[in-house]
């Protein structure tokens, strides 16, 4: 018993002190290695929800934004201009009526188009025009380790990270 219990001990003491090569350092926020630059692009895109559209908006990207399979579309609505200040909100964004129901704005994009689309359980022909004409939504294009790693809520945070100016192109 003592042999195994001084083996174990000898055995736990080799374990615990031994150590391997340190690896390689990782990245921290968006410091890379050098020459390597992470971009993130910005566009805006305008529409009308309508039955003739199934209550959807397809933007297809801009010809010069290049998005990568690896790479995330947030998407944001233009709620309201306070005081000439833009107010925008992350998708998927849910509205509560006081008369019972919901409208709730959601996306989902591929590598070449993002489609925003209404849901709720109301018939979309009741909906009022505030809610269905004239929509504006802004769509930046990130890494996919970025959206993993940071907060994507604020798009102004997200766009004074990638050093991008908050006037983007504009599709119709």
């Amino acid at each position: 018993m003592k042999k195994v219990i001084l083996l174990l001990s000898l055995t736990t003491i080799l374990f615990t002190s031994c150590e391997g090569d340190q690896g390689p350092p990782g990245l921290d926020g968006l410091q890379g290695e050098p020459g390597i630059s992470i971009l993130a692009q910005v566009f805006e895109g305008i529409g009308t929800f309508n039955s003739a559209n199934n209550y959807t908006l397809i933007f297809d990207y801009p010809s010069n934004i290049d998005v990568f399979e690896s790479d995330v579309a947030l998407v944001y609505l233009r709620e309201e201009v306070n005081n000439g200040l833009e107010v925008w909100t992350p998708l998927p964004r849910t509205f509560y009526f006081d008369t019972g129901g919901f409208v709730e704005y959601n996306f989902n994009f591929t590598i070449d188009d993002v489609a925003i689309f209404l849901d709720s359980d109301i018939n979309f022909g009741s909906l009022d025009p505030i809610v269905t004409d004239d929509q504006i939504f802004r769509i930046v294009i990130v890494p996919g380790e970025f959206a993993k790693h940071n907060d994507t809520s604020d798009i102004n945070s997200v766009l004074t990270q990638f050093n991008l100016q908050n006037t983007p192109t504009t599709l119709d």
